[in-house]
Order: C-alpha cells, then structure tokens, then sequence
C-alpha cells in the first residue's frame, strides 16, 4: 500500500517527467524530441534539422551532452535504440530497458546508464547497465536499481537509487540512495522513496527528491494524511543528509552549469485539489523568481520544462490541442511565445 502510494503521488505530481522527455545538448544548442513515430533533432530556434524513423512511438528521448548520439525508448516495447547522428545510423541497444530512463549519459557522452528489467511483476527496478557508444560493451554497475541516477561531473562515478522491501513490511518499498564507482562497494547516503528524482552537484554531493516520511527523522504514523515531497542534498563526504528550503518539490532540474535549479514546487490550497508552479532557485534553493504561477502554468501532459544551455528555459504550458511553449529567459525573466516555432516539428 505504501509503495502505491509513493508512485501514485510521483505521476500526479510529475507524471510528464517519469514516462516522457525531451532534452538538450549542455550548450542548448540542439534539442531531441519526437513526432509520432519519428525522433527529431532541432536547433536552438527550434527548427528541425534530423528526422530518424523510430520502431514506435518515442517516449524517452535523450540526447548526449556533446550532441553527436541520442538514445530513445518507446511506448510500446521496452527496447532502447541509439542513434549515431554522424552516421545517420540507429541500432537496437537492449530489449528490456523498461519505461524509464532518466540522466542516461555521462558528461563526455561516451556512456550511457540504463535500467534493464529482469522480471515481469511490474516492479520499477532492474540492473543498472553501462552501454560504451564507442566499442558497443555493455556492463551491470548494481542490481535493483530504479532508473533515477545522475553521473558526477568527472563521469568516474553514479549516484543511483537501490529498491529495497523492507523486512517488517513486505508491501512497503524503499530506496537507498548510493555512490558507485567501478571496482568499488556502493555507499549508502540516504533512505529514499522508491521513485525520487536524482541529479549530481559534485564529485561528493547529490540532490535528490524524496517523501519526506521515509526519512527517519521525519517518520509518520499515516502517510496517506501527511505524505508530502521535499528536496535534499546528500554528502558523501560527511555523511550528511539536509532539506534544500521549505517548499514541497515534485520535481526539479538542474541548469548544465549546476547553478540554479527549476523547480516544481507543490501547492495544496484548503478544499481545493493539488497544484504547482514553476520556481528558479539558486543552488541552495533560496528562490531567485517565480517563473509561472500556478494559475499560469499547467503541466503540459507528458512535457516537463527544460533548461536550454544555462540562460534560457523552454516550457511546456496546457495540454493537447490547447498546448503552448514559452521561451523564458533566466536573467530576466521574459518570456516568449515559440508555439509555432516547436509545433512546427512536434506534432
């Protein structure tokens, strides 16, 4: 029951962020997404350069940080194909990478993480792969991983999430928040939920999401009437776990130069159901702007926002039919309407 409720919570507050994603290169040069059932590199004023026929529909579409691969999933099977932009080539990768993927590539986009399922009971965990793009090796870095993990900037090591069931609860599932580097036994920094969000801020240190009662110094007795989000940083060197500000954080992304943070900070007003607007923070989490209120911004159905090189934010606004995107400018805070310009390609 606990477990359903963590993942019940995760998709209504980030539902976007857990089954389908664009991305960019660092610089926000390039952008990959897709349309139907093809991937779509475009440049940074959104018009489409590459087209590359997928097997279905893409969900999942991850360029690397240099711009020269893109890796993808895709709604109706869980194989995982890369794409060689050089070569106009993709090839089929794995045959069971799941329905997530999230931070795949190391900083000199030459590796690729990815969970690979080795049962079918719907469990969110699986091995946590390696994939070499340059000599086509795959390796198994740890066993009942979730797919949340974040390389440090050097590339020489992953922080990643362990499902674990605990003992004395065999329906309540958890995660351990590790470091891994090659060679070496994973070190345990946090207790988490199963399902947290996970990005590197140094060799030592890691931001992650997490329910706030599967930590033990905030355990409650009724997770359903207090269960909430919150944002932590862990320290590997210290072994310290700290809440990053007050506010409730569904979700949230770090800028390429790991700066400044954008945040999707929850709202509960009495009587009224669950809503959320889009903050920018500084690396400590102190608030720099609110970027959409929460009447302004709607989660755009599977889209969330995204950092395009470290001075602009492309937002996705409403749903379907009725979808807008907005190019934010960080400093300023001005935005401007791209609709035409993303929909020319992303239909």
């Amino acid at each position: 029951m606990l477990r359903f409720a963590f993942l019940l919570f995760a998709l209504v507050v980030s539902q976007g962020c857990l089954v389908h994603h664009w991305s960019a290169t660092a610089d926000g040069k390039l952008i990959a997404g897709y349309a139907g059932k093809s991937v779509i590199v475009a440049d940074g004023d959104l018009k489409a350069l590459e087209t590359y026929a997928a097997p279905g529909n893409p969900a999942i579409v991850e360029i690397s940080p240099d711009g020269k691969w893109v890796v993808y999933n895709t709604e109706d099977s869980n194989e995982l194909w890369l794409v060689d932009r050089a070569a106009k080539t993709q090839k089929r990768i794995a045959a069971n990478a799941g329905e997530f993927l999230y931070n795949a590539w190391s900083p000199d986009s030459n590796r690729l993480a990815f969970v690979e399922k080795s049962r079918k009971d719907g469990a969110l965990s699986g091995l946590l792969r390696i994939y070499n793009v340059k000599t086509g090796e795959t390796f198994t870095a740890l066993e009942e991983c979730t797919p949340a993990c974040s390389w440090t900037p050097s590339g020489d090591a992953l922080f990643a999430v362990q499902a674990y069931v605990r003992e004395d609860d065999a329906d309540a599932h958890y995660g351990r928040l590790v470091h891994w580097t090659d060679g070496e036994k994973p070190i345990v920094l946090a207790h988490v939920a199963e399902m947290s969000f996970v990005e590197a801020i140094s060799e030592e240190e890691v931001l992650f999401t997490s329910a706030i009662n599967t930590l033990p110094a905030a355990a409650v007795k009724d997770p359903w009437k207090s269960f909430r989000f919150g944002l932590f940083r862990a320290s590997r060197t210290n072994m310290s776990v700290e809440r990053v500000g007050t506010a409730e954080v569904g979700w949230f992304a770090q800028s390429p130069d790991r700066k400044k943070l954008l945040t999707m900070v929850i709202e509960r007003p009495e009587g009224e159901e669950m809503q959320a607007h889009l903050e920018l923070t500084d690396a400590r989490g102190k608030t720099i702007r609110v970027l959409k209120d929460a009447a302004a911004y709607k989660e755009s159905g599977p889209l969330p926002p995204l950092w395009l090189g470290n001075s602009r934010i492309l937002v996705p606004l409403g749903k379907d039919d009725a979808r807008r995107f907005e190019k934010i400018e960080v400093e300023s805070g001005e935005a401007t309407d791209v609709t035409e310009a993303v929909k020319g390609w992303m239909k």
